[in-house]
């Protein structure tokens, strides 16, 4: 992959929130290591509406800032000039880890793989908040691919 000047990268944010306590799921959680991420069962947990939404550190700004300094384009992307969006869905732990990584709209294999990459790298969020106790939360973003 490689980086280009004047990439701008357009991170919307919490498209979808809904938190909720549980009982551990298994899997590993994330570090900056290409392996496999295990999926979430929502049968496997309860989720409740939390009082306060899980939060990257610094809010929706800060959060695409991240993105926008972290994106790099594939560059099978940039020659078959591909643009779009991919969503991804991830757990935001009561420690503020995220876990459970998956795509759920792909745009491109490569693309997808990147917005894993960028996930894999974020610090730790803010987690939800339930009755002032932190709480599992599930959190769903889309990562646009537009260069320019």
């Amino acid at each position: 992959m490689i980086g280009l000047n004047r990439i701008f990268a357009i991170l919307l944010f919490a498209v979808l929130m809904v938190n909720g306590q549980s009982q551990k799921v298994g899997g590993n959680l994330l570090d900056n290591t290409a392996k496999s991420i295990p999926q979430l069962s929502f049968a496997d947990t309860t989720f409740v509406t939390p009082d306060i939404p899980a939060e990257f550190m610094g809010g929706a700004a800060a959060l695409q800032k991240f993105t926008s300094n972290n994106l790099e384009y594939p560059k099978e992307v940039i020659e078959l000039g591909i643009k779009g969006k991919v969503v991804a869905e991830f757990v935001v732990e009561p420690t503020g880890e995220l876990s459970h990584i998956k795509i759920i709209k792909s745009l491109h294999k490569e693309c997808d793989k990147e917005v894993m990459r960028i996930i894999q790298k974020m610090p730790n969020w803010t987690p939800a908040k339930k009755d002032n106790k932190p709480v599992r939360s599930v959190c769903t973003i889309p990562v646009y691919f537009n260069f320019y």
